[in-house]
């Protein structure tokens, strides 16, 4: 049984391999085709077209694509796939700058980042906020000296 299943082919010696032609099939999909990656949600969305809420953590076939975008030196990738209920398709892809993900089309995030993460501040800007923070250490000072 094993023999019938096995991988390995004899060829003869008078076989040319440039000759040999494969299966148009597997050919044409092998040439435009994304690779398949399977990936769980990595956050809890919901389809904006049947308005179907996908939780974190359920398991997709998706799409991968390498964008030619780049945040400093780290690629980003972006990830397509359907929704299992209308089978709409749904487009996120990696935010490298803010660690996260960011949905591009088809989906919406159920919730924000509650605390997003801040541009460096300017030295005029640092000394604005150093001082109103010195005027409210004053004023709880004088508040409890009352």
């Amino acid at each position: 049984m094993s023999e019938r299943k096995s991988i390995n082919r004899y060829y003869p010696p008078n076989v040319d391999p440039t000759k040999v032609k494969f299966s148009s099939k597997t050919s044409n999909k092998t040439k435009n085709a994304k690779p398949s990656v399977r990936l769980m949600a990595p956050f809890s969305m919901k389809c904006l077209n049947c308005k179907e809420y996908i939780a974190a953590s359920r398991k997709f076939n998706t799409r991968k694509e390498t964008t030619d975008r780049d945040y400093l030196g780290v690629k980003i990738i972006r990830f397509s796939l359907r929704c299992p209920r209308c089978y709409a398709e749904m487009i996120f892809e990696t935010d490298p700058k803010n660690g996260d993900y960011q949905c591009v089309s088809g989906c919406k995030k159920n919730y924000e980042r509650s605390a997003p993460i801040k541009e460096k501040e300017s030295i005029d800007e640092m000394i604005v906020r150093l001082e109103k923070e010195v005027k409210e250490d004053e004023r709880m000072k004088e508040l409890e000296r009352k």
